[in-house]
């Protein structure tokens, strides 16, 4: 996130672009919360570490001054532990939002922690055939799409709803669980995320009290449909709403920010993430260098700027250095213009947009 947000700063700023340029600057303080973030994590895992090493060297437990030593150092290792839940805890919030996570709870229970009053119901004995489990309580970040909840629901009729879903359940991943206090059974499915990669393996803590989520959680894995669709879909280029013969053109776009910058997703990914915002986000600006992705989500439109100097099939070369574009959800401005109008009375129309004759590098 750091590196993609210096770089394209420094380019969208040799144009003159305010716009992208503070988008950037924004994702730069996130990529630093992220990195302050893992850094006490370090420390407390080396403190740990060191804890550990002196408790091995410990011998001799006849010796009063060798118990001494052993107490202190156990006090020492529930004090970091302490300090390492604590410092997980807040990794995990961030790192749930940088992939684009709305709901930090849910992220933080399915990371393997759970309360006392969680449900020891099996989640699926036998697995329909087809269908595959990850690690046990498996932390798997990334947006997620609600598919359904109603008691008695299998993880059979979540796998095969995943699939019918093709549009919101592109990677095939998906998330059943057992709510205790509703009685109720959950499906959720990740639409972007391939959760083989991304398996963080938490230990269980039985103090941790997130509100409503006490249930047992597993991700599971069903083989998507061919017919796949991408959430994208449900997105036009935001000149698409202006002026329909200059939606190709890449193009930036600014306004209030409806969660974290997000990294490492792809446009459809971004679509799912502002999807699951549904309250909050009418649609997104995305940027690609290289491998490298960023995109912000937004809850409404303020400035632009679309580049006629770049060419009309730009976003459909891999020869482009840089991918730009803005999006906005359809259901949002179906009936709609985005253009801006001078009287002020379309609030969700742009303020301001710029016709820009040249192109960023």
């Amino acid at each position: 996130m750091q590196d993609t947000a210096v770089a394209l700063q420094k380019s969208f700023g040799a144009v003159g672009d305010s716009a992208a340029t503070g988008l950037m600057q924004s994702a730069k303080v996130f990529a630093g919360d992220l990195l302050h973030a893992a850094e006490d994590s370090e420390a407390v895992a080396a403190t740990l570490s060191d804890l550990s090493d002196t408790a091995a060297s410990l011998k001799d437990f006849t010796d009063p001054a060798t118990v001494t030593k052993a107490e202190r150092t156990m006090e020492g290792i529930d004090e970091a532990v302490a300090k390492a839940l604590d410092a997980s805890d807040a990794l995990l919030v961030l790192e749930s939002q940088a992939a684009g996570e709305a709901s930090v709870e849910d992220a933080l229970m399915e990371s393997g922690q759970e309360d006392v009053r969680v449900s020891k119901e099996p989640l699926a004995p036998e697995l329909p055939e087809g269908v595959t489990a990850t690690a046990p309580r498996t932390y798997c970040a990334g947006p997620r799409n609600y598919l359904k909840n109603t008691n008695g629901f299998t993880v059979a009729q979540c796998a095969a709803m995943v699939q019918s879903e093709a549009t919101l359940c592109p990677s095939g991943y998906f998330n059943y669980y057992y709510n205790s206090n509703s009685a109720r059974n959950f499906c959720f499915c990740m639409p972007a995320t391939d959760c083989s990669l991304k398996q963080h393996q938490r230990p269980q803590h039985p103090c941790i009290n997130h509100g409503w989520g006490h249930g047992s959680y597993n991700i599971y894995h069903v083989e998507p449909k061919k017919e796949e669709k991408e959430a994208l879909v449900q997105y036009y280029p935001a000149m698409y709403f202006v002026d329909k013969k200059f939606e190709k053109m890449p193009m930036t776009c600014s306004g209030d920010l409806a969660a974290k910058p997000i990294t490492g997703q792809t446009k459809d990914g971004c679509a799912a993430a502002c999807d699951s915002n549904i309250h909050s986000c009418v649609g997104f600006q995305y940027f690609q260098k290289g491998g490298q992705h960023l995109c912000f989500l937004l809850s409404n439109f303020k400035t632009g700027s679309y580049y006629t100097g770049c060419g009309s099939s730009f976003l459909q070369t891999t020869k482009a250095s840089v991918e730009a574009g803005c999006y906005a959800k359809l259901s949002k401005f179906l009936s709609n213009t985005l253009k801006p109008n001078p009287s002020g009375k379309c609030k969700e129309c742009f303020k301001e947009l710029t016709k820009a004759d040249r192109c960023f590098k």
